[in-house]
């Protein structure tokens, strides 16, 4: 890969997605973007799957999964942190004199 070619695994292309500004969200979508999460099943295997990992007995199918999570754990992220955003820029202009 040569050095102006960006990498094209899940985390990088997720972190070239375009999101509009945060200025852009009502304080109600912000709030339903904070809901969006992994369900309690999925949350126990991807901690099972990082015990594993960190005690070095993860299988290559597991470390798959396990990637495969982590990229979109990465993608939560940025939706919760633009959500976030959003709830702040509300609460400062709502406060505003």
């Amino acid at each position: 890969m040569s050095a102006t070619q960006e990498s094209n695994s899940p985390a990088s292309i997720l972190s070239r997605v375009h999101f509009p500004d945060a200025a852009d969200l009502s304080a109600a979508e912000a709030r339903f973007i904070l809901q969006i999460g992994f369900s309690e099943d999925d949350r126990a295997t991807i901690h099972n799957l990082l015990v594993k990992n960190r005690e070095g007995g993860i299988s290559p199918a597991e470390k798959e999964d396990l990637n495969n999570f982590l990229s979109v754990s990465y993608f939560f992220d940025i939706l919760h942190s633009k959500a976030r955003l959003a709830l702040k820029r509300a609460g400062q202009s709502g406060t505003a004199a």
